[in-house]
């Protein structure tokens, strides 16, 4: 399952700059012909080629988004699974590790993933729980207890005994 999309790593990074790691052997693609393209317009006016290399970068952003959710699997899917959709730090996670696959380590974004795999490795040894928002159960199990009030506290225990 991927848990993470396109328009997930724009949120995190300009269109732009997507656009040109995407596409590293065409420079016509843009962040407008890339979002042209997200939006599910067509490519008209453009050159076969411009279209097939647009095409080209939305698949190795999508790729980027796999191998990330991979990687998430990799620490943690077998241990826990996870719910669909997952909690939404696993989808920052997968961004932060897209990101850094897509433009490499340049001091911030490998620290981001370094802090992405620590985050998650601890989340495999169970030294990190998942849980959604309420606190609930993150794999949508919650237990539920209907019980009666309690019919001693530790005052009527007291008076029960005097």
């Amino acid at each position: 399952m991927r848990y993470a999309a396109i328009d997930d790593l724009i949120d995190r990074s300009s269109i732009d700059d997507l656009a040109e790691v995407a596409s590293t052997e065409n420079n016509a693609v843009t962040g407008a012909l890339l979002r042209k393209k997200l939006d599910g317009q067509t490519l008209s006016g453009e050159s076969q080629s411009v279209r097939d290399a647009v095409e080209l970068a939305v698949d190795r952003l999508n790729q980027s988004l796999d191998d990330a959710s991979a990687e998430i699997d990799g620490f943690i899917g077998r241990l826990l699974p996870l719910p669909d959709p997952a909690p939404p730090i696993i989808k920052l996670r997968c961004v932060d590790i897209a990101l850094y696959r897509l433009f490499g380590g340049d001091g911030e974004r490998e620290k981001i993933y370094d802090g992405a795999v620590a985050w998650l490795r601890q989340v495999g040894k169970g030294e990190i729980a998942l849980t959604d928002d309420d606190g609930g159960d993150q794999d949508g199990n919650d237990v539920i207890v209907d019980a009666q009030e309690r019919v001693f506290n530790q005052k009527k225990l007291n008076e029960f005994l005097a």
